[in-house]
Order: C-alpha cells, then sequence, then structure tokens
C-alpha cells in the first residue's frame, strides 16, 4: 500500500476542539430556519449547511447537485437512479459545459439559509464553515441513458466532473467571502464498490477523476473531506488522497488500527472524521460505553489514540435526512456524549 502523496497542508490550521461534533449533511427537517438553528445548537464549532431531503424530493443528493437540470431527469422504477431522455442528452452536457454551476434556491433552501445566518453572526464559534458535493461516481453511477450508464463514457463523466468542480468553487467563494474557512464533504458511497472492478471495467478511470476532483478543490483553497459509509472503504478512500477521511466507524473503526490502509491513513497526519453513530431511529438500544471499549481496545497506544483525537471529528455515520427529527436530535446528543467521553478519557 503506497504512502499518501505530500499535498499543502491546510488542513493543520483548522482550529476546532478534540472530537468536533459536525453532520454529514442532510437533516430531516422541512423547515430550513429551524435546521440551521438546529445546526448552531448542535455543531456550533463546525457548522454545515443541511441539505432537506423531506422539504423536497429535488434535495436529494442526485438532483440537488444538478440544479434546474433535474426538471430533465426521469426517476428509474427498475433500478435506482435517474434517466436521461436521450433527446435531452444534448441539452444535458450542453449545460454541464457551459451553464454557471450553483444551487438553486428552489433545491437548496438550506444552503441559502445557512448562508444568511451566518451573515447574520449565528455561529460565533465557527473555526470553519462545512459544504458538501455529491462525488462524480455516485453521481454518473446514477444517472442511465437508455440502458447505459453515465458512468460508463468517460467524456460524459469528466464533463459532470468539471460541473462538480465550479460548483464547489462556487460554494467557497460565496463562504469565504463572508470570511470563513471551507471544509467541503464529497459523498461517494459507491467508491468501494468501484475500486474493486477488474482492471479492464470502463469504470477503472472513475477514482482518478475523483482524485483529481479533490486536488482541484483542494487548489481553490477547501480543506476536502471524503465521505463513505460503504463497507470497507479506506483502501479506496486512500487512493483519493482527501485531507479529511469520514467513514462508517461503528461497522469499521478497527480497520483504521489493524489494516494496512488504515495505518498508512494515521501516518499521514490527515485528519479522520469517525461515523461513530448509526442512523437509527431509535437509540433505546445502542451501548455508546461498548464503542468506547471498542475506541480503547482498537489501538494500545494510548499516546496515538491521543494524537489521533485531536484530529478527529465525531459524526453519524451517514446522513440524517431521512430519520424523524426527535432521532436526528438523538444522533446528535448521542455524538456529543460520546465526543465528550473520548476527550475526558484520553486526556
Amino acid at each position: 500500500m503506497s504512502e499518501i502523496l505530500a499535498h499543502p497542508q491546510g488542513w493543520k490550521s483548522l482550529q476546532f476542539p478534540p472530537a468536533c461534533v459536525t453532520g454529514i449533511g442532510s437533516l430531516p427537517h422541512p423547515d430550513p430556519r429551524q435546521a440551521v438553528e438546529f445546526v448552531s445548537q448542535f455543531a456550533p464549532a463546525l457548522p454545515f449547511w443541511p441539505q432537506l431531503p423531506r422539504r423536497d424530493t429535488r434535495e436529494s443528493m442526485v438532483p440537488q447537485m444538478l440544479g434546474r437540470l433535474a426538471e430533465i431527469l426521469l426517476p428509474r422504477t427498475d433500478v435506482h437512479g435517474f434517466e436521461i431522455p436521450s433527446s435531452e442528452l444534448k441539452r444535458f452536457l450542453r449545460h454541464l459545459q457551459s451553464h454557471p454551476a450553483r444551487f438553486d434556491p428552489s433545491c437548496a433552501a438550506g444552503f441559502f439559509q445557512f448562508e444568511r445566518a451566518l451573515k447574520n453572526d449565528l455561529f460565533p464559534d465557527a473555526g470553519a464553515v462545512k459544504g458538501q458535493l455529491t462525488g462524480p461516481l455516485t453521481l454518473s453511477l446514477s444517472l442511465l441513458c437508455g440502458q447505459e450508464s453515465f458512468a460508463g463514457r468517460l467524456e460524459w463523466v469528466q464533463e459532470l466532473s468539471s460541473y462538480l468542480a465550479r460548483l464547489a468553487q462556487w460554494q467557497i467563494e460565496r463562504f469565504a467571502g463572508l470570511g470563513k474557512q471551507v471544509v467541503l464533504f464529497i459523498d461517494e458511497p459507491v467508491l468501494p464498490v468501484i475500486a474493486q472492478q477488474p482492471a479492464d471495467s470502463p469504470f477503472q478511470h472513475l477514482i482518478p477523476l475523483l482524485r483529481d476532483l479533490v486536488r482541484k478543490v483542494q487548489r481553490l483553497g477547501a480543506i476536502v473531506g471524503l465521505h463513505c459509509c460503504a463497507p470497507d472503504p479506506l483502501p479506496a478512500m486512500l487512493k483519493v488522497e482527501p485531507d479529511i477521511f469520514s467513514f462508517d466507524a461503528y461497522e469499521n473503526l478497527e480497520s483504521l488500527f489493524n489494516t494496512e490502509a488504515g495505518r498508512a491513513i494515521l501516518r499521514s497526519d490527515r485528519l479522520v472524521a469517525f461515523g461513530m453513530v448509526p442512523a437509527l431511529t431509535d437509540f433505546a438500544g445502542f451501548q455508546e460505553d461498548s464503542l468506547i471499549k471498542r475506541w480503547h481496545q482498537s489501538s494500545p497506544d494510548a499516546n496515538g489514540r491521543r494524537a489521533i483525537l485531536s484530529r478527529s471529528l465525531i459524526t453519524a455515520t451517514c446522513g440524517l435526512g431521512l430519520l424523524g427529527e426527535d432521532a436526528a436530535r438523538d444522533s446528535f446528543q448521542l455524538a456529543r456524549r460520546i465526543a465528550d467521553e473520548l476527550a475526558r478519557s484520553e486526556a
């Protein structure tokens, strides 16, 4: 397993407490004002703009990224994803190439409400602010034209990735204009599946494109996180070289300490976002003491654990947009308790 290549170490300038709690992206609130107030209460040190799929299906992770282009998409009933009618393909590609990349208020109400809250100084303790993108792998695999996956055509995915880079730049400029350092997470739940494809698979070109997108966003001045909630994601994430590795630690905690890929990530001195809280609707049977015990047993090196904790985030395993509001509140409260206990035990 190769080591991570050297990149500008902008992540070292981030200012947040050890085991800082933040969110992956989506929340279940239909009201953007209430969602942003929720963020200010539960993620004040690293607040994020909330994606609100219960407010409008256009705020889901695929259509939200495409803005007004989403009106072209037809939901598939036979497989996951969306159909681009063949009659609309040229228009779709032309839009990706030349249309300004930005969120539309109709499908990203949480973004604009969050921006207004920043202007009104609702987050005085924020060392940085967090944005999100659906990654080009997941987005392209969710789009089909006829029976052909968008991901199977290199030139199509290149256009999509270029569009996402411009959308990242738009987010970064909006937040940086308000004097905030920007953390931008790219959400790629399909990453391990792509990484496991045979060498001659047409999908193998996707990971280099994702890595190129990460580097473009880094050069724009953002701290880039890569989020993947799939099983065994670390070897594939290592190939992409983000600043922050965000993974399902509830299922995969031990792999960070006990696999070659995990140890390479730790040696890189990058940040780690531990998805400690599963996306449950009811936490009555959740045993946080067992999770804390697993943390301590994963590595016998107390000094090493303290160093990791100093550059860690604590999150849910994935977005909470499809849960109820009470469950989302319970999730963040649990993340806060876990973070406090880890900080206390490693002091």
